[in-house]
């Protein structure tokens, strides 16, 4: 576990703007709204609309404020965000322990297992990332503990911690945890058969998760459908379950395997895992009913959520890496065994893990310069009450995604948000109110790659911005990678 936290911190000084930059700078953008605000709240300021009034609500906020709690002794609000993800990697690691041995994996088979989930690129990423995801991997892992151990006591206690868990899990991020509840089925199905359907204790439960649900989508519906439409709870989880077609494209499954091969389970550490389940699995039929409930678990998530789920966004892979660490952790130890146990092999196979790893993991560290030195500019050659219009230009993922707080957070200046695909009359509001534009350019000569293109059907262009321009704007500064416009008054 020491070996994974120091290589976690090795990044703390670095900027959010590896992979993820997105997702990332959405977090923080709703951390500091939250800090900045003098009472406790559960919205934040839309970063990405200028100086327009909206509030959203991003996901149940208790990451961002365990965030801000240590805000207050770090003084920085990147560093501290990190050092959360750290801390909660940790706590899911010493979980995964009790999990391991709730599924009777061997000392031998768990140190394979940990070796994985310590380097696997997406353990790595995430595992300081700013970002709550180590805070739901810490939930999962709880209430998977939770229901192995009411499987073996069922306790009224003890399900009534499973139902708090599983709760808080859905709250915080509902595609992660709801699979995890074939788990829970299947252990009550187990213990109860059909009295399942019946017992009060059960039932309760069920009415009140629903309940707490439906009143946590109900709120975030009061504050979302006023500015953000598109973020409504039930457009949400349309977005995610999405539609046959999103299960029958090839390219889902082309991207799916392609994040799983070099992003989870790299390279080997795929073909041991997989090897470990038709030999220990498929043809011993030796993992035992947790695991294998897991495993269960883990392919209906796969196929619940393929419309904005792993197929899309490499991280929501994660909640399959713990079951699959399992299989590798089994693969792993056969195999070495097989082969004679020398201490040799060990070593070997174990640095071999770790080379496969590295590739994914740079890949997830790479930063974007380009905003960085944009956002950098604007904060230093703008007022702090300005306004800037910003049209991303340089990044396939942000060209026609609209929620784009990057520049807003790190220039620290209210920015509206423009796309392709922004409606002229709202692209002429945005311009009406701003004092400066930025546009952002892709590299001399460069285009989407064909990786690029297969993920988003999207090609980056050189911006036509006659309509800038137009508006008033004249241009006051260039490089190679951004340009800025400022309003000429009148």
């Amino acid at each position: 576990m020491l070996v994974g936290i120091l290589i976690r911190f090795a990044a703390i000084n670095q900027p959010i703007l590896d992979y993820g930059v997105l997702r990332q700078t959405q977090t923080a953008s709703v951390t500091r709204s939250l800090m900045d605000q003098p009472e406790w709240s559960i919205s934040s300021i839309i970063p990405w609309q200028g100086d327009l009034p909206g509030r959203f609500v991003q996901e149940m906020p208790i990451y961002n404020y365990l965030s801000i709690g240590v805000n207050q002794w770090v003084g920085n609000l990147d560093i501290s965000s990190k050092v959360v993800s750290i801390f909660l990697w940790a706590v899911g690691f010493l979980i995964l322990q009790m999990v391991w041995r709730q599924l009777g994996v061997s000392v031998e088979q768990q140190g394979w297992a940990n070796l994985l989930f310590v380097f696997s690129p997406m353990s790595i990423f995430l595992g300081q990332a700013v970002m709550p995801e180590m805070l739901v991997q810490a939930i999962a892992f709880s209430f998977v503990v939770l229901m192995l151990r009411y499987r073996a006591s069922p306790t009224f206690g003890g399900w009534v911690l499973c139902v708090v868990a599983g709760m808080i899990g859905l709250l915080l991020k509902a595609p992660a945890i709801a699979h995890l509840y074939v788990i829970l089925i299947a252990v009550l199905w187990s213990a109860e058969g059909k009295r399942m359907f019946y017992r009060p204790r059960y039932l309760l439960a069920g009415i009140l998760t629903l309940v707490v649900l439906k009143l946590w989508g109900g709120y975030v519906d009061s504050i979302n459908l006023v500015w953000i439409p598109d973020w409504s709870s039930a457009e949400n989880l349309r977005g995610f379950i999405g539609t046959m077609h999103d299960r029958i494209n090839p390219k889902s499954w082309i991207l799916l395997a392609a994040y799983i091969s070099s992003l989870l389970l790299p390279g080997i550490a795929l073909l041991i895992a997989g090897w470990g389940f038709w030999r220990i699995g498929i043809k011993e039929k030796a993992l035992g009913k947790p695991l294998n409930l897991w495993l269960l678990a883990t392919v209906i998530f796969y196929l619940m959520w393929m419309g904005n789920g792993a197929n899309k966004q490499s991280y929501y892979n994660l909640p399959a890496l713990a079951p699959f660490c399992a299989l590798f952790g089994m693969g792993a130890e056969r195999l070495v065994r097989s082969w004679g146990g020398r201490r040799w092999m060990k070593v070997a196979m174990g640095l071999a893990i770790v080379g496969f790893c590295a590739p994914g993991t740079i890949y997830y560290f790479k930063q974007d310069r380009t905003i960085y030195a944009a956002a950098r500019w604007v904060k230093a050659g703008t007022q702090p009450d300005d306004v800037i219009f910003y049209l991303p230009n340089h990044r396939w993922d942000m060209i026609d995604y609209p929620y784009n707080p990057t520049l807003s957070y790190y220039a620290q200046r209210k920015a509206f948000v423009c796309v392709r695909n922004t409606p002229v009359n709202k692209r002429t509001a945005y311009l009406d109110r701003a004092n400066y534009a930025l546009v952002t350019l892709p590299k001399v000569g460069e285009t989407s790659s064909k990786w690029q293109r297969l993920r988003s059907g999207r090609r980056m262009e050189t911006p036509d911005v006659a309509w800038i321009l137009e508006a008033g704007f004249k241009e006051i500064y260039a490089t190679p990678e951004f340009v800025v416009y400022k309003k000429q008054f009148e």
